[in-house]
């Protein structure tokens, strides 16, 4: 009898969060992208050229004939 009072409570209270939850994703995810299609079109997020010399591995990579 405990366990079916607890479950009548828990479930439509997860509904709700679960709703929640998903709302404040799409939200979220419309910002982000929002903010990516600005910096796209005003050219904000281009990353710096590359400076310098390239860096060497310092272990060779074992070739198939070994």
């Amino acid at each position: 009898m405990i366990l079916g009072v607890l479950i009548a409570i828990t479930v439509p209270t997860c509904d709700v969060i679960l709703r929640r939850s998903h709302q404040a994703e799409a939200r979220s995810m419309l910002s982000a992208s929002a903010h990516a299609q600005h910096d796209r079109d005003t050219g904000t997020d281009l990353a710096c050229p590359a400076s310098g010399e390239r860096p060497h591995p310092t272990v060779r990579f074992p070739s198939a004939g070994c």
